[in-house]
């Protein structure tokens, strides 16, 4: 009676313990699947920051070369002034 209790215990034990032991596995899986989502979510953020950043250095790029322009325009534009401004003096000067 003693050798039965002691197999009945070391199999309540032995299903104890693959239970666990499975319970383990899923977790385990389960913690995997997590790091590989994570990981995913985290190239792709960095995949996002790496275009945002380039958008960006773009972008300045364009604004620096709009500035350029928009200089160029505004100087232009005083320069035909001034010269409007000289015919017209020249203009009224000879009909005077």
């Amino acid at each position: 009676m003693l050798g039965t209790f002691s197999y009945s215990r070391y199999n309540v034990q032995c299903r104890s313990v693959e239970q666990s032991k499975t319970s383990v596995e899923k977790a385990k899986q389960s913690l995997e699947q997590a790091n590989n989502d994570l990981t995913a979510d985290m190239k792709q953020a960095v995949t996002a920051r790496q275009e945002a950043e380039r958008r960006r250095k773009v972008a300045d790029t364009q604004l620096q070369e709009i500035g350029v322009r928009l200089a160029e325009t505004e100087a232009k534009s005083t320069e035909l002034t001034e010269k409007a401004n000289k015919l017209q003096v020249w203009i009224k000067a000879l009909f005077l």
